[in-house]
């Protein structure tokens, strides 16, 4: 972790502050010729990725002897974006409040009217790697950090009333890890209509759309229980993938990978005339995934007794397709526990 000590000695005007005279009523002295001796540690996070968040912790001693007054974070000087890919914000603070009623502009932002000498402030900012323009849409990655690529020194100004009336602290950036990232997600397509004894072929395709190497690359297969796997081709066609999925291993960037699988359609249950069948697919990676939503695919394929496309059902066939549904997540649960 990046630390580093910023330190500030604020000379204060002589002066005697009287509350008021009589049992109860406190007095507090500001020492003549005494000093402010203000004091910043900044502890960095260790790693940040696009799309993702750090925090900078920055704790605040008052070593004395006189109070630090009216003290104020005005402000965060952020360097470049790793790799050159969108920009990093200052996205919220805690330990101090906004100036600003609304908390959309968060500098400046109040620590402390008197800060002592013996309760230290810590304030924590978090910076955003922006993944998503004014409009909410993605900003599709065009290069890849380095594997040894760090984060810059980010600059945190504050102000008091107390002199100096400006002073900086620093989080070093060097210690600051810049992880990879990618954008990996997987497809099905087969057919929509089917008959019970047809065999149907479903075909997933696994893509890294991202501009980093996606690492240990696997896909999980949870066809619908009337569906019985029969045949496959590529690295997911097997009934092994089928029952405890299968290893894609490292994808590089644009890689496509592809498999197809055939199931044979069972006979639906005796008070079931129509139903559709659920059938999903899921890709993981060990590299930070930027657009996770498309490692899900699902379909269904509509199946009734006397053959496919139809689009009518009686309620044996709606509580077949919900208890269908509900298989598939139970065994999506058990993969995952």
């Amino acid at each position: 972790m990046g630390i580093r000590h910023v330190g500030l000695r604020a000379v204060i005007c002589a002066c005697l502050i009287s509350v008021g005279a009589g049992a109860g009523i406190a007095s507090a002295q500001i020492l003549p010729g005494g000093t402010a001796n203000v004091a910043f540690v900044v502890e960095s996070p260790t790693s940040i990725v696009f799309g993702g968040t750090a925090d900078y912790a920055i704790t605040i001693t008052n070593g004395g002897p006189n109070h630090a007054t009216d003290l104020k974070l005005t402000g965060v000087t952020l360097p470049a974006a790793p790799a050159g890919l969108s920009t990093l914000q200052a996205t919220a603070v805690a330990g101090c409040t906004p100036e600003d009623a609304t908390g959309a502009v968060l500098f400046p932002c109040d620590i402390s009217t008197d800060l002592n000498t013996t309760v230290p402030q810590t304030v924590t900012v978090t910076i955003t790697w922006v993944a998503a323009d004014a409009a909410g849409n993605a900003i599709l990655p065009t290069a890849c950090p380095a594997t040894t690529a760090t984060l810059g020194d980010v600059t945190f100004a504050f102000s008091a009333t107390s002199t100096p009336t400006t002073f900086t602290a620093t989080g070093l950036g060097a210690g600051v890890a810049v992880d990879q990232f990618t954008d990996v997600g997987i497809a099905i397509d087969g057919p929509t209509n089917g008959a019970v004894g047809d065999s149907v072929d479903f075909t997933g395709t696994v893509t890294n759309s991202g501009a980093c190497p996606a690492a240990n690359v696997a896909v999980a297969l949870t066809p619908g229980n009337l569906l019985t796997f029969q045949s496959g081709t590529g690295v997911c066609g097997t009934a092994d993938a089928v029952a405890n999925g299968c290893i894609i291993g490292a994808l590089s960037p644009g890689q496509t990978v592809t498999f197809t699988n055939t199931y044979k359609i069972s006979a639906l249950p005796s008070d079931v005339t129509q139903t559709t069948i659920p059938i999903e697919y899921d890709v993981t990676t060990d590299t930070a995934n930027v657009n996770a939503a498309e490692g899900v695919a699902t379909t269904g394929i509509r199946v009734g007794k006397e053959g496919g496309g139809c689009n009518s059902g009686g309620p044996g066939g709606l509580i077949a397709v919900a208890l269908m549904a509900a298989a598939v997540f139970a065994v999506r649960r058990r993969r995952t526990a």
